[in-house]
């Protein structure tokens, strides 16, 4: 189980994204790293950067991490945004192959998948 968890942003005037440095407003939504060796905050911005990122590529980048320092995060917030975007569908379709072959592959066997 990961020792991080994410809350919406509390930020402080002058807070700066972990990621890519943008400086983020009182009000802004977005993820605080829990992690104690990290603590970093995400923004918005990035944390939809995280996510079309997935959805290209969902082998290489599920489940999501910090980007800054790679330990595992709690998927709720990702998911609830998800939602809220109408890309639940999507997000399924990435996410099922990744499960079949957890149990169906042996292990020297790879998921192929083509691009339409």
């Amino acid at each position: 189980m990961s020792t991080e968890s994410e809350t919406p942003i509390e930020s402080t005037p002058g807070s700066v994204c972990g990621i890519c440095q943008t400086i983020i407003a009182d009000d802004a939504i977005g993820l605080v790293c829990k992690c104690e060796a990290c603590g970093k905050l995400m923004c918005l911005t990035c944390v939809k950067r995280m996510i079309d990122v997935m959805f290209g590529e969902p082998t290489f980048n599920y489940p999501f991490k910090c980007g800054s320092c790679s330990e595992l995060l709690d998927e709720t917030f990702f998911l609830e945004y998800i939602i809220k975007q109408g890309q639940y569908e999507k997000y399924i379709a990435c996410l099922f192959p990744l499960y079949w072959t957890k149990y169906c592959l042996e292990q020297n066997e790879v998921l192929a998948q083509c691009k339409n």
